[in-house]
């Protein structure tokens, strides 16, 4: 009889007579904008710390139940976050807002008012704020060789940066806060993503005067500066090299898509941002299957390991070729962060206005992430207990 209750205790987490049963497993569980990110991080669930004054989505599941009429989601400190649109039905998303520093409890309930899930959350002020290179992370480049602290950019062309906050050296999730101010005629520009690419995270667009013109972007949280960017607009003679980057294909699998990122180099190994490359595919023009506004500087193709492609991209003298292994692919851009538009900004300097230009339905971005969800570059995504980062 012990023996039967050890086996009962290691199966069951109860006790065998007085023991007391182990609390259910909770019916529902929150995850936030961030698990639909392809710069990661990876894991599901609350991505705690957040950015103080960041608005993001929290997602409700269960796996269990399709339904979560009656739902709600309440915060125990509304100054530290701050939940400002109720949980909807079926899908089970509310939108809340992060406050001042500080913890506070976020707590589901289902219609009955019984527990569904109970987190503790972490909200904080950043004291480092970054710029980092997209495309050079889609690549797998590390932060130390995507980041930016200073650009330079082609006349005539425009760049969009990906933005990230730490505190004490632990990166903050969450994005809307950021303010951006330019100066010497410069346009500077900053917005959350969209869709399902990088929702949760800020991006800075930049687009400089004339030729030659040198200026800064200070970026800014609760009218605080927090960083300052030099911007120099480069004549394009500057560039001596052009450079491509290839996505790893080290762990793909036959089917998933990768990427190839141009920039411009010039004689001081400097990356110059916002040139626009002429992509080729076996000497033949590269498709691009909707219009944007941005540098043309990526390259998306569709991994085949019994399969190669000869990929160019031409600037000015330069047309550097690299062989990849895939079949197919559509020119694409580093600005395209968002679903269904690209910011752009009207005016110079300040934070401008900004325009929504459609670019049509997006069929790249599937392939992005593996994840059990259905997924669309125009459509929000819903989260997945299974969703991970492809890249």
């Amino acid at each position: 009889m012990r023996s039967l209750c050890l086996l009962v205790v290691a199966a069951s987490l109860a006790g065998c007579g007085t023991g007391a049963a182990a609390p259910p497993a909770p019916a529902g569980v929150m995850a936030d904008s961030f698990d639909q990110d392809i710069f990661g991080p990876q894991q599901n669930g609350l991505h705690s710390p957040y950015l103080a004054g960041a608005q993001f989505s929290i997602y409700v599941t269960s796996p269990t139940l399709s339904d979560t009429t009656g739902w709600t989601l309440a915060s125990s400190d509304p100054a530290v976050i701050r939940v400002v649109t109720p949980l909807s039905p079926y899908g089970g998303d509310a939108t809340v807002i992060a406050g001042g520093d500080g913890q506070a409890t976020l707590t589901v309930r289902d219609a009955s008012g019984a527990l569904v899930d109970s987190q503790v959350v972490t909200v904080a002020l950043p004291d480092t704020v970054s710029l980092f290179a997209e495309g050079l992370l889609l690549t797998g480049a590390g932060d130390a060789a995507s980041q930016v602290t200073e650009a330079s950019i082609v006349t005539g062309g425009d760049a969009t940066f990906l933005v990230r906050y730490w505190k004490q050296g632990t990166e903050l999730a969450g994005s809307g806060a950021l303010q951006a101010t330019a100066s010497s005629g410069m346009t500077a520009t900053t917005s959350p993503g969209g869709g399902g690419i990088a929702p949760a995270r800020d991006f800075l667009y930049v687009a400089p005067p004339a030729m030659g013109a040198s200026g800064s972007v200070k970026l800014m949280l609760a009218s605080v500066v927090v960083s300052t960017i030099p911007i120099t607009t480069v004549d394009p003679a500057t560039v001596t090299h052009v450079d491509m980057v290839a996505q790893s294909t080290e762990s793909a699998k036959k089917g998933d898509m990768r990427v190839v990122y141009a920039h411009a180099v010039d004689a001081n190994a400097a990356n110059v941002y916002g040139a626009s490359f002429d992509w080729s595919v076996n000497g033949l023009a590269a498709p691009i299957i909707y219009a944007s506004s941005g540098p043309s500087d990526l390259f998306e193709y569709t991994y085949n390991p019994s399969a190669s492609e000869t990929v160019g991209a031409a600037f000015e003298s330069f047309s550097p070729t690299t062989v990849v292994r895939g079949q197919g692919g559509i020119v694409d851009s580093t600005a395209d962060q968002m679903a269904c538009a690209v910011r752009r900004a009207t005016g110079t300097g300040g934070t401008g206005g900004v325009a929504a230009v459609m670019v049509g339905i997006g069929l790249i971005a599937a392939g992005r992430r593996r994840r059990k969800a259905s997924f669309s570059r125009c459509l929000p995504a819903q989260p997945s207990p299974l969703s991970r980062r492809d890249l």
